[in-house]
């Protein structure tokens, strides 16, 4: 015999990790690899549409751009195309929900401060920002701030607005956060704010009014959030 099986042979087993660990890995691989096949099916196919939204078939890029987000919804790339051929179909409802998908950064809501608000007046470092846009991002945010101004315009994004009469026409928001230990008017019971996040952009609410409004503005050539007046 060219080879002898010997009874008390190591048994590869030994070298291999525990099997419940060894499937459970293989298995996050196969679940990473799954991911990153998707979101370049999705890229593939918002480059398609973004082709034809440059050469004006925005029905068509439309189709394509909302065929790529089924793929990918977090896709901010995908979302951030789909609401400018919104946009550009005259459909800025549509178009206001995918911008602020597009550039909402969940992960740069990292640390929320106790604050107090007297009279409407709220201290600024309630919410720890970090805000960094690739190029995709920027091209979202300018269209963001196209219908966020435009809302403000018409008088719908202003301070004392009704929490009912904003969410009427801006949806619900990405986010919102309960903002404990407020005060109100100097009363001495607790009540509770309410921070409502669009995009990267926060509206306050106390007692149901917007007391607050926090902007992020572009001005000479930087990011700088801003306290609507």
């Amino acid at each position: 015999m060219l080879f002898r099986i010997y009874k008390g042979a190591p048994s590869m087993n030994r070298f291999l990790p525990h099997r419940p660990l060894y499937c459970l890995l293989i298995l996050s691989a196969l679940v990473t690899f799954s991911s990153g096949c998707t979101y370049m099916k999705a890229g593939r196919i918002a480059k398609e549409g973004e082709r034809e939204l440059v050469q004006g078939n925005f029905d068509s890029a439309i189709k394509m751009l909302e065929t790529a987000k089924g793929i990918a919804p977090d896709a901010p790339y995908a979302r951030g195309l789909l609401g400018e051929a919104y946009l550009r179909s005259h459909r800025p409802d549509d178009a206001w929900v995918e911008f602020c998908a597009a550039i909402y950064q969940p992960t740069e809501h990292t640390k929320i401060y106790r604050t107090s608000i007297w009279t409407g007046d709220a201290h600024e470092s309630y919410i720890q920002h970090n805000v960094m846009f690739n190029k995709h991002e920027k091209r979202a945010f300018a269209g963001f701030s196209t219908l966020w101004n435009a809302y403000k315009r018409s008088g719908t994004i202003r301070l004392g607005a009704r929490k009912a009469d904003i969410t009427a026409s801006l949806g619900q928001p990405n986010r919102i956060i309960k903002m404990d230990n407020a005060y109100h008017r100097g009363r001495p019971d607790e009540v509770y704010a309410l921070a409502y996040i669009y995009g990267v952009n926060t509206i306050f609410f106390l007692d149901d009014q917007a007391v607050q409004i926090r902007e992020l503005v572009y001005e000479s050539g930087s990011l700088s959030y801003k306290w609507l007046k």
